[in-house]
Order: structure tokens, then sequence, then C-alpha cells
């Protein structure tokens, strides 16, 4: 998971490096969202779910893609 979040934070620091400090933190907080599988906030120019239900389609990431809110776990 560690490198698919370096990988994310990465690709939205890059690709949105003509913001504003404020607009950058909300695109920031948006990708752990994302990778907990809420895609309300996500763009279609990067987001495979996004591009999936745009062409009514089904889009199953890599589990170690997704952080499972529902877990039980106990650190």
């Amino acid at each position: 998971m560690a490198g698919h979040l370096k990988y994310c934070y990465g690709t939205c620091v890059k690709r949105n490096r003509h913001l504003t400090a404020e607009e950058l933190s909300e695109k920031v907080k948006n990708i752990l969202e994302h990778v907990c599988d809420n895609h309300s906030h996500c763009d279609g120019a990067w987001c495979c779910n996004v591009k999936a239900k745009e062409a009514d389609k089904v889009y199953n990431a890599p589990k170690d893609h997704r952080i499972n809110k529902q877990s039980e776990r106990n650190f």
C-alpha cells in the first residue's frame, strides 16, 4: 500500500502543481478517500473507477490499492 500511496501523492502534486497551495491541499486530501474506495471527488482523468463508471463498466482495483474501512484490525 505504501508504494501505491507514494505514487498517488506524487502524481497528484505533479498534475496539480499549477494550483494554489489551498487548492492543492484539497486535491491531496482526496487521495485518502480514493484509496478508501470513495470516488466522489475523483477526476476521470486519473481514476480508473471513474473512467469505468463513465463507460458503464465496473472496475475492480487490486486489493493492495484499497483500504478496507470496515476492517476490525487492532494495531
